[in-house]
């Protein structure tokens, strides 16, 4: 995937090329980009590629800032890896569910759950917060796209977890409601620039932006 984003201008835009990696949420990479392309003196592009290539991208010049999952340091050349907000990760359903908040988590037991595939981020946490509190809820579907889990859950196929602001405007107009919080699990974004790229203040001051307190 390759997007451009030009925003007219009489002055020279500043190019901001951005690597996202296919299994990061949309919506973290949306709430990243926007603020840029706001901006009317910069030309955003995102390149959407496996990490290896990106960093190879990255360490040849080709890239500002690569959105990953997991802090990276390639050999041979010196990066810097940003950790920015964490998001909550949350167990949704549709009205159907409402009962199970009275007795979270233990009421999540047996029933159907919508899961990440184990190439997600958070599927071993979210299988250890399971494990831990004894529940065993009946995997009745697994899948990357977090839109696709999203809709089966507000169709009531089952319940799902996943980061909460993947699933926020679902919340706002009612088609999911929120059964409770795994605490101390969280879904992680680093933004990682090479060295000397820190320069920036465009980019800088996005990063900062993103390293403020948790949602």
């Amino acid at each position: 995937m390759v997007k451009s984003i030009r925003l007219p201008s009489p002055q020279k835009l500043s190019l901001i090329r951005v690597g996202v990696l296919p299994s990061l949420s949309k919506t973290h990479i949306h709430e990243f980009i926007v603020p840029l392309w706001k901006e009317d003196s910069i030309c955003v592009t995102i390149v959407e590629r496996k990490l290896t290539d990106l960093t190879c991208d990255l360490e040849g010049g080709h890239l500002e800032v690569i959105l990953s999952d997991r802090p990276t340091s390639p050999i041979g050349t010196q990066f810097k890896a940003y950790k920015l907000r964490s998001r909550k990760i949350i167990a949704v359903g549709s009205k159907k569910f409402e009962h199970v908040k009275e007795s979270f988590p233990q009421a999540l037991d047996g029933l159907p759950l919508l899961h990440l595939t184990r190439h997600s981020q958070i599927r071993p946490d979210i299988d250890f917060f399971f494990e831990q509190k004894k529940i065993t809820p009946k995997i009745v579907g697994e899948a990357d796209d977090v839109a696709l889990l999203r809709i089966a859950a507000e169709k009531g196929i089952g319940f799902t977890v996943l980061p909460k602001n993947t699933v926020q405007n679902s919340l706002d107009d009612g088609s999911l409601i929120e059964l409770g919080e795994l605490r101390d699990i969280n879904s992680d974004m680093w933004a990682i620039i090479k060295s000397g790229n820190d320069y920036n203040p465009t980019l800088q001051s996005i990063i900062k932006r993103f390293q403020s307190r948790d949602l």
